[in-house]
């Protein structure tokens, strides 16, 4: 493949350990409120918005239940955990900051394409420094199908001003994948919570480890940046 001229990162699990923390608050949510919770729900929040994350609650739990008073007792939870293990080196994915400053370095185009909320997405990237290293970035609330529809990778193609296939997608997560097959743009898996399957392995161009190793590949490709 050529070299991307913009490289588009999901957020969540991807650039920061917040699914593992997003799982833990709802089973603490759980606790509390006296409801059952278990991985296998938590892993179908994981890629989509806070309307799919209500959606699929309504469908498991029904709607006589204080859904958004669970959902807001979580949110809270989860949010003042991410304050206590941001300044953490593991909060960071491996190789995060080496990829970051690599396209930094050789003027390529990155955004970050986010389910969470625009003041999430903003908060977080502030708050871990790497914000400077995103020419834009585009949230869940921002448009108006998340994933596994495409919507907000074309966003950010056609803010960015180039084709589809001039991109490049890096995501966690199985709707992330499915969003950008369909938005006809190359993917690489990294994965975190959600485990490689033959749907991924089909879908996406490249499965890594971790950041580190995209940025080692991404480097094998330099001759191609014009």
């Amino acid at each position: 493949m050529n070299h991307p001229a913009l490289v588009i990162f999901d957020m969540d699990g991807l650039m920061f350990d917040t699914e593992n923390i997003s799982h833990e608050t709802w089973i603490e949510t759980s606790e509390k409120f006296g409801f059952s919770m278990d991985r296998a729900i938590t892993d179908r929040f994981i890629g989509t918005t806070g309307k799919n994350v209500m959606r699929i609650m309504a469908e498991i739990y029904g709607l006589e239940v204080p859904l958004t008073e669970w959902r807001a007792y979580q949110q809270a939870l989860k949010a003042a955990k991410v304050d206590c293990n941001i300044s953490k080196e593991s909060f960071k994915k491996r190789g995060l900051y080496s990829l970051l400053k690599y396209l930094k370095l050789n003027n390529i185009t990155a955004c970050v394409a986010s389910c969470s909320e625009a003041y999430k997405v903003s908060k977080l990237l502030q708050d871990t420094g790497t914000l400077e290293y995103f020419d834009f970035w585009i949230a869940g609330d921002e448009v108006v199908c998340g994933k596994p529809e495409p919507e907000i990778f074309q966003k950010a193609c056609k803010k960015a001003g180039i084709l589809p296939e001039q991109a490049l997608v890096l995501e966690d997560s199985l709707s992330g994948i499915r969003a950008a097959h369909l938005a006809g743009i190359p993917a690489f898996f990294i994965p975190d919570r959600i485990e490689t399957n033959d749907e991924i392995k089909a879908k996406a161009v490249k499965i890594f480890d971790n950041l580190e190793e995209v940025k080692c590949y991404l480097s094998t490709l330099k001759s191609d940046i014009n």
